[in-house]
């Protein structure tokens, strides 16, 4: 994985390319966003995940293309994204997946607030529904906004 410094402004993040190999034919990769190590309000939307040098359709496409494996941005609940932490831990979080408060574009984002950080990481996680590789040497990116309170390093 790769750290990320959010801000208290909105800040677009778009990932480098993973690239899948033969043995991966099969696997199912799962994201997520490990946020217990520190103690802030993380706020995200838009969260996109797609498969690269895939032809769109010309327009008009109703959203979202076929090349988009993921598209999450809390309009209508959290469509698999879930809120996961060590019970019993150090650490305390609270979330709202369909949070006004966390839209970065219309009505709901995702919001975690750690108040209290745990002894680990991934202790507390926001997590993605996983997808299957159903064929291998495929190129995907991940992007979302977000932006967070105190100073967070998800």
């Amino acid at each position: 994985g790769a750290q990320v410094l959010l801000s208290h402004e909105w800040q677009h993040i778009a990932m480098e390319p993973v690239y899948t190999l033969p043995k991966h034919k099969g696997h199912e990769i799962q994201i997520a966003f490990l946020i217990g190590a520190v103690a802030a309000d993380f706020l995200f939307d838009d969260i996109q995940l797609l498969e690269l040098d895939v032809p769109s359709p010309p327009p008009p496409s109703p959203p979202p293309p076929p090349n988009f494996l993921l598209w999450l941005d809390g309009e209508g609940g959290p469509k698999g994204a879930r809120a996961n932490f060590l019970a019993g831990g150090t650490g305390k979080m609270t979330t709202d997946l369909s949070s006004t408060n966390a839209a970065h574009e219309g009505k709901y984002g995702f919001e975690a607030e750690v108040s209290k950080v745990y002894d680990k990481d991934y202790h507390a996680m926001i997590t993605l529904p996983a997808f299957l590789v159903t064929d291998h040497e495929r190129v995907y990116t991940l992007a979302f906004w977000a932006k967070a309170t105190g100073n967070p390093k998800p």
